[in-house]
């Protein structure tokens, strides 16, 4: 994953865990797991997103190729 939107997530999932409420209290689970189930739905689509694209671009070249 090397879009811009995977990075900021996996940064904002890292900063829930390390800053945790200014550092005085235990982990802030509630951030850190929401932020974590986002980035792996949105790599779970875009996997779907890329297979699907791989599918379509076979597909074209059998119909339109020499």
């Amino acid at each position: 994953m090397w879009n811009r939107l995977s990075w900021v997530m996996e940064t904002a999932a890292i900063m829930a865990g390390v800053l945790a409420n200014g550092g005085r209290q235990g982990l802030n689970w509630q951030d850190l797991v929401g932020l974590v189930c986002l980035l792996l739905l949105n790599s779970t689509i875009s996997f779907i997103e890329g297979s699907n694209a791989g599918y379509a671009a076979a597909v074209l070249m059998t119909h339109f190729g020499p």
